[in-house]
């Protein structure tokens, strides 16, 4: 049956749980486009670039967690042909935009 709820770890509880999960992926989709964008605007870059680019909106202070999110970003692109990297398993390595 659906979910009437989710509680999360932190946060107030989460009374319509499929709107919210609609939003947290929309959010996601949009921001893999702009990572991805922003790769191809800016070229080779790794993620501390990257996110120094696209979290323009967000503390600096915050740079270091965010570059785990964009590195997840970045792996998924790769996984779909988008993005390449020497050691994508090197969160400090160097990413190219494919060609489209």
């Amino acid at each position: 049956p659906p979910l009437a709820t989710i509680a999360p770890a932190h946060g107030h509880v989460i009374t319509d749980p499929a709107a919210k999960l609609d939003e947290y992926l929309t959010h996601r989709r949009a921001r893999e486009a702009q990572v991805l964008d922003t790769l191809r605007r800016i070229g080779p870059a790794d993620t501390a670039a990257l996110v120094a680019a696209i979290y323009t909106d967000v503390p600096e202070v915050l740079h270091p967690v965010a570059r785990f999110s964009l590195w997840a970003h970045l792996r998924s692109l790769r996984d779909v042909g988008a993005a390449a990297a020497v050691d994508a398993d090197d969160p400090d390595t160097t990413w190219t935009a494919t060609p489209a």
